[in-house]
């Protein structure tokens, strides 16, 4: 095996990359001990003789520096130009990272990088910066490592590091970075320590040290001059603005602070936790260092591995016989698909596929010749049929797919094809008729084959006639399912596929290397299709009310699911009483989808006795209370998120303000707000006084400017003394819990703005921003539509004809209201209204439901707040 590496240490006047490489080294002695190395200097231009080496090569990799720049055309930091590039390929990455802060890359730098770097294996990068800017021209196979120099500190090395301050310090300068900062730094370390040694990075290192001060102990400018003080017995700390020499003073056990001069040290402590102490910011230092502190790196050793762990592949047996033994093979190793030799590559897809939607495996279910998925992905299955051509000990409908021979209709809650419809001549019919075989709500899921072997028809075989791409799946079943939520999805790139059509097993493969996933090789081609529920209401369904108890539809507005004993906002449904309403909801009502009911609004279709259920604002009990039971009774709802507060620490506003004025903190005696409003003083001695002030600031805030409320709140927090921080139980999703809630086939998200600001309090391009930025925002998190938006707060001074006008030019299709009511004619898709929910019991919840005045409840719930508040309060104090 012969690899190429690009030396950053060859003609480079730099000592630090000298580290660098040493430890990039090691590397690749432990992966490949057995390689022939080329070394490559990485700054100079690239002539013919070094690109004959890199065309002989089986691997060629990067050693880890400042490569990357967003103008290679201006800053030249690796030597590559328009004259070379296109003989220069798949270049792997060893913890390189990107030179200073930069703007967006230039379309002469993207070609060079996305013709140079390798596509398909993984490369290591040395932070997140660096991965992030790849990754806006495309460049996703990447994995933030961190340098190769903190690779060799474990946490017990780390544990093993001094925490107490030395009697001496080394101490490195960035001539090529000078500041007037470093007298200071000087000033500090001559107070602090008894001898300052200096290590010569640079050549420029040694003059500038001695500018600085005569009193400084030089160090020969080589790493044996650093090696042999690093190991000695002198007591020493490091402290300097050279990254790598600091971390190889780590390895050497002693204590370190970096002192942070660029981008590099700044973003290793943020993703590895470095101590750095930025240049401008010394006055901290004198503390830090006659402080004992841990040095407690966060080295992500898993994503090491996971990087070096897929040249495991091509260090196998089989990679060697087909490569290095010059053997063009005309036979696969298997053509079994791999069944001799462990599981079959596309079995490792089809499993991932199914164990992702494993919640629609549910209800009564149909596989193919047997129900094996089923038993392995299935929730809550109550009858698991197999469809046979002919009959079989496991066959429970013999039948004929394409045909729709003895295949019953609206009988199936999820359907599972496994590499099936490439076996059916006439696939389309066979689609038609297992979709017409699906319930109203039902879930089709479809794995087909892209690149494979032909399975013959033969005594052991199915036999095979058709390969399919992503598009031309999807485009099948949108002739099939038009209209339906469809969701197709590829797998594969060329090693698999290469793997695959060899006969190899997964379990031969990195998981890297099946996790790599590049559209050009599809392996596997996924779909999911969700037939829509029913339009209208099922003339078969049992148990309705006969006596109407509303003649048009009703949208219902519930905001949270919790046991909540201050709920000052009325916002909090019991998980009990939660239960109850959608009890009552599908033993007596017809529920759908928000969707639904807007189709049919739209086609001037006002069903009676008909419900949809949304939440508002976001809260994380949507997911943790909410979702499992609205699965249980299989009822579907709308969540509109507040995008500005996902995945914050803090609570609404509301929320903060109900913890500083009604959770009994200890306050002042009173409260002096002064604002455009004038002054108000509250007297905060009682209860009641709390709950005043509470509800008076509620309501002057509601009308505030977002970054007003953000001031008013932290003004309140700072007066209080209490932290920003929010209640747990008052948490916002986050992303991760929001992407889960929306995968569940009962949720569809919306938004509901990006601050929650009262849209008429903006001017017309604010709201837009609002409108606009939200769905934008939602979309690219969960990677769906989003269809409706709900207004903040939602009343009728909330929200005017100019907002309705933005949401249909941002192309939403209906804007949901506050507004207390029932759908009636003429219907505005505009400002659809709602009622809200209160924490009703179910009888009281039932009673409401059929109750002409339904605003009757609504007045003799708020007229208990005051009074079930104030005794909170009491009884809080009394503890």
């Amino acid at each position: 095996m012969m690899i190429s590496i690009f030396d950053t240490s060859i003609c480079d006047n730099n000592l630090g990359n000298q580290i660098i490489m040493e430890a990039v080294y090691d590397f690749l002695n432990e992966k490949f001990p057995s390689a022939f190395i080329i070394k490559l200097p990485y700054l100079d231009s690239i002539g013919d003789e070094a690109i004959k080496y890199l065309n002989q090569s089986d691997f060629i990799f990067f050693g880890g520096t400042n490569a990357l720049s967003s103008e290679m055309e201006v800053y030249k930091q690796w030597g590559i130009d328009k004259n070379n590039y296109s003989s220069i390929k798949n270049v792997i990455l060893i913890g390189v990272g990107w030179w200073q802060y930069q703007g967006e890359i230039s379309l002469y730098t993207q070609k060079i990088l996305k013709n140079c770097l390798h596509s398909t294996l993984f490369h290591s990068v040395r932070d997140s910066y660096t991965k992030n800017k790849l990754s806006t021209i495309g460049i996703n196979n990447v994995i933030v490592t961190g340098c190769p120099t903190l690779w060799a500190l474990t946490k017990e090395h780390c544990k093993s590091i001094k925490k107490e301050k030395s009697e001496n310090v080394l101490l490195t300068f960035t001539s090529y970075s000078q500041d007037k900062s470093d007298f200071e730094l000087l000033k500090i370390l001559r107070k602090n320590y008894r001898n300052i040694f200096v290590w010569i990075q640079g050549p420029e290192d040694f003059q500038y040290a001695k500018n600085l001060g005569t009193d400084l102990k030089i160090l020969p400018p080589n790493l044996k001059s650093l090696d042999e003080l690093l190991s000695s017995d002198i007591e020493l700390d490091y402290i300097g603005t050279r990254l790598h020499a600091g971390i190889r003073a780590m390895k050497y056990k002693r204590r370190a602070i970096i002192i942070g001069v660029d981008n590099r040290a700044i973003e290793m402590q943020k993703d590895f936790n470095l101590t750095v102490i930025p240049r401008h910011d010394l006055g901290s230092l004198h503390s830090k260092i006659n402080s004992d502190f841990e040095t407690d790196l966060h080295v992500p050793f898993d994503k090491i591995q996971q990087w070096k762990e897929q040249f495991s592949y091509y260090l196998t047996d089989n990679f060697f016989q087909i490569h290095y033994k010059k053997k063009i093979s005309i036979k696969p190793i298997s053509n079994v698909f791999g069944f001799d030799r462990g599981t079959p590559i596309d079995r490792y897809y089809i499993d991932k596929f199914l164990k992702k939607n494993s919640s629609f495996i549910c209800g009564r279910t149909l596989e193919i010749g047997d129900n094996s998925y089923t038993k392995k992905y299935g929730k809550g299955v109550t009858k698991s049929e197999v469809l046979n051509a002919v009959p079989s000990p496991q066959a429970t409908i013999v039948g004929d797919l394409a045909t729709g021979l003895n295949i019953p209709e609206s009988s199936f809650d999820c359907i599972i094809l496994t590499q099936t419809i490439q076996c059916i001549y006439d696939v389309k019919a066979a689609l038609e008729n297992a979709f017409k075989a699906l319930k109203p709500g039902g879930t089709l899921l479809i794995t087909a084959s892209g690149i494979s072997q032909i399975s013959r028809y033969d005594m052991d075989r199915w036999g095979e006639y058709w390969r399919f791409t992503d598009k031309s799946l999807k485009m099948l079943l949108e002739e099939v399912a038009p209209e339906c939520e469809i969701e197709v999805q590829t797998f594969g790139n060329v090693a698999v596929a290469k793997a695959y059509l060899d006969g190899l097993a997964w379990e031969e493969l990195p998981n890297d290397v099946l996790e790599f996933n590049d559209q050009d090789y599809q392996l596997v081609i996924t779909a999911k299709v969700q037939k829509r529920a029913f339009s209208h209401p099922s003339k078969h369904t049992k148990d309705k009310k006969l006596n109407k108890s509303f003649e048009t539809p009703l949208v219902l507005l519930y905001h949270r699911v919790a046991d909540d004993p201050i709920d000052s906002q009325l916002l909090a449904v019991s998980p009990k009483n939660f239960d109850s309403h959608l009890k009552e909801l599908s033993e007596n009502y017809r529920v759908i989808s928000l969707y639904e009911l807007i189709e049919e609004l739209q086609q001037g279709v006002l069903n009676p006795d008909t419900v949809a259920l949304t939440f508002d604002d976001g809260y994380l009990d949507n997911l943790t209370n909410a979702l499992p039971l609205l699965e249980k009774y299989k009822l579907h709802a709308t969540v509109f998120v507040v995008t500005g507060m996902v995945g914050s620490e803090q609570e609404f506003w509301w929320d903060t303000l109900e913890r500083i004025f009604l959770t009994g903190e200890v306050l002042p005696e009173n409260l002096s707000v002064t604002s455009q409003r004038g002054k108000r003083v509250w007297d905060l001695r009682t209860a009641q006084g709390r709950l005043n002030a509470y509800d008076e600031l509620c309501e002057i805030l509601r009308s505030d400017q977002f970054e007003d409320i953000q001031q008013s709140i932290h003004d309140l927090l700072e007066w209080a003394g209490m932290e920003s921080t929010g209640r747990l139980s008052h948490r916002i999703l986050n992303h991760e819990q929001l992407i889960k809630l929306a995968e569940s086939r009962f949720i569809e998200i919306g938004s509901h703005s990006v601050t929650h600001t009262r849209l008429t309090v903006l001017t017309p391009e604010g709201q837009r921003w609002e409108i606009k930025e939200s769905k934008k925002q939602l979309e690219t998190i969960i990677k769906r539509p989003i269809r409706f938006i709900s207004y903040p707060y939602g009343t009728v001074t909330d929200f005017s004809q100019d907002t309705a006008k933005i949401i249909v030019e941002e192309g939403y299709i209906a804007g949901i209201s506050n507004i207390q009511g029932n759908i009636g004619r003429p219907v505005d898709l505009y400002a659809i209204p709602r009622r809200l929910v209160r924490n009703w019991s179910g009888e009281v919840f039932t009673k409401w439901l059929m109750d002409k005045d339904k605003g009757r409840l609504e007045v003799a719930t708020i007229s208990t707040r005051q009074k079930r508040l104030i005794d909170h309060q009491l009884a809080v104090a009394k503890k």
